[in-house]
């Protein structure tokens, strides 16, 4: 092997482990959840904004300062939630037989509003949203 080559991968090593290790050395562990069971499927925003479903199927969110369980109820099963840059959550909530029957839901920061409201037999999937909290789905 030249021994240039040698020298510049030594020299790319080298920084390479400065990087990582100036990377590695500034950040912070911070425990947000104390559940018992499994807290699955997190999101991350930019913000540092954390979504996820805790052990009991509910919708968590964590805003930078405080944890907030956006939803509590055992008749219906929330999924495909996305969060944007705003901390803007949607996701789609499922009830009925199978949990076949799902309606888009909102989190604007403060409130849960329900999106669409089809009724028995019709189901919005796949909901999206946008830093400029546009959502869109599939329905």
């Amino acid at each position: 092997m030249n021994r240039s080559v040698v020298a510049f991968f030594a020299v790319t090593m080298v920084f390479a482990i400065i990087v990582s290790t100036q990377v590695f050395a500034s950040y912070t562990i911070t425990n947000i959840t104390n559940s018992a069971g499994y807290d699955e499927y997190p999101e991350i925003n930019s913000s540092g904004h954390i979504l996820w479903d805790n052990p009991y199927a509910e919708l968590v969110i964590y805003n930078g300062a405080d944890t907030i369980q956006l939803t509590d109820d055992d008749n219906f099963r929330d999924t495909d939630y996305k969060i944007n840059a705003n901390g803007w959550t949607v996701w789609v909530r499922c009830t009925g037989p199978n949990y076949v029957n799902g309606e888009i839901m909102l989190y604007d920061g403060s409130r849960v509003i329900p999106i669409t409201n089809n009724g028995e037999g019709y189901t919005d999937r796949y909901p999206q949203i946008n830093n400029q909290n546009h959502v869109v789905w599939s329905g």
